[in-house]
């Protein structure tokens, strides 16, 4: 699946390969437990041995040796005895069993085998987890599970990012609203409250095209800094609503760029502080 880096398992009872050397059937062919390892050491392998051009294309070679089924490891000759050759499966059992278990996982009490999908660093966390859910919501549909078997998904990080996006867009909707409110109740101009009530969803809304523009996504980082804005806005909207009111009555007031300058320069002297520090919090 795109943006899945690998699967980590958890529980269940997997399967290794065993082999039982018969130590009587070994030293009656002459043969020792080295020469057995030596010889399944060097005939398991898969190996690049070059490349073969043609024209414009070119084609990679590999040695592949690897063991497919029991019965070709069975079939392996480790040696000769009497001018009779001597196969493994002549000295040893193989057999695949269940390896031991070192890790155990339950739902509802019963055992269970836990997949947990590990993302990618460059990962979208809410693409993967909609790319994980078709891919279960396609397996139960074609029915290609087990008899008797069944996936449930126990935990996912879209959760808490749906719920951490939701906060924040109501966290600014709420933000708008009391500071139209506020500036309502002290300047009591509708009007122009309207206008800068308006202005400030307007302002986040023009900011998405140019965070996917830069490459960033909403997360815990971003979604905050859209409400930070929005109170920066905030900050310099109240100043120039009234300015605007007292230049219409006096022409001798100052305007609304010294004001709002000010209440910048107040945010940043709130935040330079913070980004200058050595913290994860300043580097973010």
């Amino acid at each position: 699946l795109s943006g899945v880096a690998g699967v980590r398992i958890a529980g269940g009872e997997p399967l290794e390969l065993r082999i039982t050397l018969d130590t009587e059937a070994l030293t009656a062919a002459g043969l020792t437990v080295n020469e057995v390892l030596t010889k399944l050491r060097e005939s398991n392998l898969r190996l690049p041995v070059g490349r073969i051009r043609q024209d414009q294309q070119e084609v990679n070679v590999t040695y592949d040796s690897e063991f497919k089924s029991l019965d070709e490891i069975g079939a392996l000759e480790i040696g000769m005895f009497e001018k009779r050759r001597v196969y493994l499966r002549d000295v040893a059992q193989i057999t695949m069993e269940s390896a031991e278990k070192r890790t155990l996982a339950f739902y509802d009490g019963e055992p269970a085998v836990l997949l947990k999908i590990i993302k990618k660093g460059d990962a979208n966390t809410m693409r993967v987890v909609d790319h994980v859910n078709a891919a279960i919501a396609e397996l139960e549909q074609d029915r290609l599970l087990p008899s008797g078997m069944k996936l449930v998904r126990v935990q996912d990080a879209g959760g808490f990012i749906r719920a951490a996006a939701g906060n924040a867009w109501l966290t600014m909707g709420l933000g708008v609203v009391l500071v139209a409110l506020g500036m309502l109740l002290f300047l009591r101009d509708g009007r122009r409250v309207i206008a800068a009530a308006v202005s400030l969803p307007v302002s986040a809304v023009i900011s998405l095209p140019i965070l996917e523009l830069c490459g960033y996504s909403f997360n815990a980082f971003t979604l905050p800094a859209l409400g930070i804005s929005v109170g920066t806005l905030a900050a310099c909207s109240i100043p120039v609503v009234e300015s605007r009111m007292k230049r219409s009555g006096d022409e001798n007031s100052p305007g609304a760029a010294s004001q709002v300058a000010v209440a910048s320069l107040a945010v940043v002297a709130v935040f330079v502080p913070v980004a200058m520090t050595l913290s994860p919090a300043g580097h973010t």
